[in-house]
């Protein structure tokens, strides 16, 4: 008989208590010989999960943390939106970068990644490529997953910047920086205004700053939010034509898959998300179109890049057709995908691709004598193009789309400059930068392509780690199993006493439990990304939505932010949508796979994890409980062996100890059987999703090892 639970989580805040009575109908203990036990209150040690000391403070914490971080408290209505009453204003940014000498005007080349999925792994892949062909390379993204030094990193392998230099930086440009907070506070009318500087327009240009001063070759700035008025706009003058004299236009623009994401920032529907990232766009400029899922989104992007003049590089469509796309900008197809499964600790997954490119972009690289052969990182295909091959650290199918774009991106560095890039380069009297651009072409050849895009890496994408466990729990640094830090437990007993849950005994013996299993860590936030980690975890471990007892158990631990699809999330978790297949995106590629079978976990814990330092912004895990029970609907909810748990957890820590409790016990989904008396350390797989907040909360405390991609 099912046991109704209550967490005293749900009652901390007075907001939180909309999600009760749902949450007391929907977390439960389903095994049929518990029964009730009584809410008690929580007695027991308030020691903390943390196995790490508490962050170190990077540079100048308190002006920094004085600014105002739309990542904390909410992006405002139509905040991305050009023109539009609540939109960012861009000019404040280049003042802000003329009081640090106007740094992005000294870079030779940019390349600018906008869109709602996959810029972050294909501005790393971009990175990779060109730290393999020797430049010297810096790479600007968000958000960071364990410290704001992420966002300014460099090298292919885009190591964040070191303490000191971050440090030395922010002292040397204190000043400035202060003086512009507080101009702008007066400009905005008072400390109250959402006008004011914020903290990711500081950060955008400390790694402008820090890239020119280190004399890079290449950056590559990956979009906060949306494009138009996202503080990176600032290449060719941006949304204000003021400032166009004072850098040139970006050498490349990539427009990765785009959704409807970001609505009420972002005017509220698929055309206004598309013209807003589309905003970064400039005549002339080649614009790289990756594979859109959605093909409205497609068609939408297509038409904002002829209207703009833009040079359109196709990244979506099948690679003989995309030379001859509006102008000849050339394009890449994926011509191949095959996605490796895991072979235990030895042999994480990989994602094996070939890539086909076509037109003006193997152009540079083809050998009048061979015009079909490809060079280094793969062989000669048809006449006229190259074949480049990578099996990719970053797994998933879409992740082939993503190194299409990539290798788009880098290889259009090669591409000749446009009429209205020289006429920029004349009026802002950039003629030597643009021979130090030009200086560039053909450095990235397909075999340093081949290369980068292998050895990229990227934290909170698909980024696999092992778990140690003790005595059917995290083995916490410091001491045995079933305990934190040192190894006392902390507060443990008492959440399980407070949610109604019986002591869990293990059927298993220790000889035959693992000493640990995989972890899966992926920043998914949106149906879209929910549903493509569905498709690499039914890849990586074939079988784990199959038949009883001949596939790996799954754990899911769920912490999102509030304002996100919730109930979207969780129905792609269970069920990967079929719109995610290749085809959907039109013309091109490898025909689509038949969908996945349903995700059965054996357990499922929702729990919350600080945002930006606090928790206005996370969902509350009864609501996340609820938005699991309405994507699942009238379906039993139950795991392959036929039983589901489903928790309630106070902090990160908490949950992913009661998820690998329940996966190496008799209880949850196991029916009984434990692990086979082999102790097969790939017979669970725990995944910690929802946001890249809990990937960097799960990187703060669980004690990990192995830790892959990173």
């Amino acid at each position: 008989m099912a046991t109704t639970v209550l967490s005293p989580l749900l009652l901390r805040r007075g907001r939180r208590t909309r999600g009760l009575r749902r949450a007391l109908a929907l977390v439960w203990d389903p095994s049929p010989n518990s029964s009730p036990s009584p809410l008690s209150p929580t007695t027991s040690s308030t020691s903390s999960f943390s196995t790490s000391p508490p962050p170190r403070r990077d540079g100048d914490d308190d002006l920094l943390s004085s600014l105002i971080d739309h990542e904390r408290t909410g992006v405002p209505a139509g905040a991305g939106v050009a023109g539009g009453a609540g939109g960012f204003d861009l000019s404040r940014m280049h003042r802000l970068l003329a009081r640090l000498g106007n740094p992005h005007a000294s870079i030779p080349a940019t390349i600018h990644v906008v869109g709602s999925k996959g810029k972050g792994s294909t501005a790393a892949m971009v990175a990779a490529a060109a730290g393999a062909a020797g430049l010297r390379v810096a790479a600007l993204s968000s958000p960071h997953v364990r410290s704001r030094r992420e966002r300014i990193a460099f090298g292919g392998g885009m190591l964040p910047i070191s303490e000191a230099e971050f440090d030395a930086l922010v002292e040397a440009h204190a000043g400035a920086l202060r003086a512009a907070a507080r101009d702008e506070e007066a400009r905005a009318g008072g400390a109250r205004s959402p006008d004011r500087l914020s903290a990711f327009e500081v950060m955008v240009a400390l790694g402008l700053r820090a890239a020119a001063d280190r004399g890079c070759d290449l950056a590559v700035i990956e979009a906060g939010l949306g494009g138009a008025t996202d503080a990176t706009n600032v290449f060719g003058g941006g949304g204000d034509t003021s400032f166009s004299s004072v850098a040139p236009p970006p050498s490349a623009v990539v427009l990765s898959s785009m959704s409807l994401e970001h609505a009420a920032a972002l005017g509220g529907s698929l055309e206004t998300v598309v013209r807003a990232k589309c905003g970064v766009l400039r005549r002339g400029v080649p614009a790289v179109l990756a594979r859109q899922v959605d093909s409205k989104a497609g068609a939408l992007a297509r038409a904002e890049i002829e209207r703009v003049g833009a040079v359109l590089v196709d990244a979506a469509a099948a690679a003989a057709a995309a030379g001859e796309s509006n102008g000849g900008g050339g394009g890449v197809s994926v011509a191949s995908c095959e996605l490796v499964p895991s072979r235990g600790r030895a042999s994480p997954p990989r994602t094996k691709v070939k890539l086909k490119v076509s037109g003006a972009l193997a152009g540079p690289f083809l050998s009048p004598r061979s015009p079909g052969s490809g060079g280094g990182g793969g062989g000669g295909g048809e006449r006229g193009e190259l074949e480049i091959e990578a099996e990719l650290r970053l797994f998933g199918e879409h992740q082939a789309d993503n190194a299409a774009a990539a290798a788009a991106a880098a290889l259009s560095l090669s591409l000749p400059p446009s009429p209205s890039l020289l006429s920029s380069a004349a009026a802002t009297g950039s003629d030597d930068l643009l021979r130090r651009r030009a200086a560039l072409a053909g450095r990235i050849s397909p075999d340093a392509l081949s290369r980068g895009l292998s050895g990229a890496t990227l934290p909170g994408r698909f980024h696999v780690a092992r778990l140690p466990l003790a005595n059917g729990g995290v083995r916490w640094k410091g001491g045995g199993g079933g305990g934190g830090p040192g190894g006392s437990p902390p507060s443990l007993s008492h959440l399980t006493s407070a949610l109604g849950s019986p002591p869990l005994s293990s059927s298993s013996s220790p000889s035959s439990a693992p000493r640990s299993i995989p972890v899966v860590l992926d920043g998914a936030h949106t149906p879209a990304s929910a549903a493509a980690l569905s498709r690499a975890l039914s890849a990586a471990w074939p079988g784990i939505g199959g038949p009883p007892r001949r596939q790996p158990r799954m754990g899911i631990v769920l912490a999102c932010a509030g304002d996100k699809d919730l109930r979207g999330i969780a129905a792609a978790l269970r069920s990967p949508p079929s719109a995610l297949a290749r085809a959907a995106g039109g013309a091109g590629g490898p025909p689509a796979p038949p969908p996945p079978p349903p995700l059965r976990p054996c357990v499922v814990v929702f729990t919350e994890v600080p945002i930006a330092g606090g928790f206005s912004r996370s969902a509350p895990p009864g609501e996340l409980a609820a938005a699991w029970q309405a994507a699942v609907g009238a379906e039993p909810l139950v795991g392959p062996s036929g039983r589901c748990r489903v928790l309630v957890k106070a902090s990160l820590g908490a949950a992913v100890d009661a998820a690998a409790r329940e996966l190496t016990s008799g209880g949850g989904g196991v029916g009984g059987g434990g692990f086979g008396g082999d102790g097969d350390e790939d017979a669970a797989v725990l995944v910690v999703t929802g946001s890249l907040h809990a990937v960097g909360e799960a990187l703060r405390v669980l004690p990990l090892e192995e830790v892959i991609g990173v």
